[in-house]
């Protein structure tokens, strides 16, 4: 598999819909059916500190006709809470346990009686400036391997590990770069796809060493 592909947490699936004909935003299932579905009830339960550096992504696409972006649309107590698709087709679903002991009504924007595909990732959440420590972007990677053998249960064995983080960067004339390691330290530039591969190495975890980037990444996900 190419480094640069995306880590599905489940394979495709179809969730069936069901609710009145007809409405623009129309009932599809309740939040705690939809975790227990993907399997998200597993990764509610981990504690914050095993999962702080991990985003879940889902794409939404019609079963049939055309394929729109579908938003959802979370009712909670506190206030409605939109999940829409960013430029790529992902959308960031929120895990919370707090939404898991609510369980609210999710809405759809997808029509009745379409059914919904849903494919699920694991995604890293990168640290928040340009400049952190090698072992702050890799815990990522640890919490990713973690979570998975957990969800996988008795098949862990045969789960995928994640080897690494691909930073995602607009492809220009003057590549992104990304520094890793201090004065000696190895400069990476991105590929003709705007992407730089950052490989996980227990060595470089254990230094402590610095990574410094020319940009923000517009996204990244798991090299396996």
């Amino acid at each position: 598999m190419d480094t640069a592909a995306r880590a599905p947490l489940l394979t495709l699936l179809v969730l069936v819909s069901a609710s009145p004909a007809g409405a623009a935003e129309r009932e599809w299932h309740r939040y705690k059916s939809i975790c227990e579905k993907l399997s998200l009830d597993t990764f509610a339960e981990l504690p914050e500190s095993q999962r702080d550096r991990l985003d879940i992504r889902i794409r939404l696409t019609p079963a049939e006709g055309p394929q729109v972006p579908v938003t959802l649309t979370i009712v909670a107590a506190a206030g409605r809470i939109v999940v829409r698709p960013a430029a790529d087709g992902l959308s960031e679903f929120p895990v919370r346990p707090d939404l898991m002991a609510e369980d609210p009504i999710v809405l759809t924007s997808v029509p009745e009686p379409v059914k919904t595909k849903v494919s699920l990732e694991l995604a890293p959440r990168l640290p928040p400036d340009n400049s952190f420590s090698y072992a702050d972007l890799m815990r990522s990677v640890e919490q990713a391997n973690r979570a998975i053998k957990s969800a996988a249960g008795l098949f862990s064995f045969a789960a995928p590990r994640m080897k690494g983080v691909v930073l995602h960067f607009p492809a220009g004339d003057t590549p992104a770069t990304a520094k890793v390691g201090d004065t000696n330290g190895r400069m990476l530039s991105a590929d003709a796809a705007g992407q730089i591969n950052i490989p996980f190495d227990a060595e470089m975890m254990a230094s402590n060493t610095s990574v410094v980037l020319s940009a923000r990444p517009t996204s990244a996900n798991f090299a396996e």
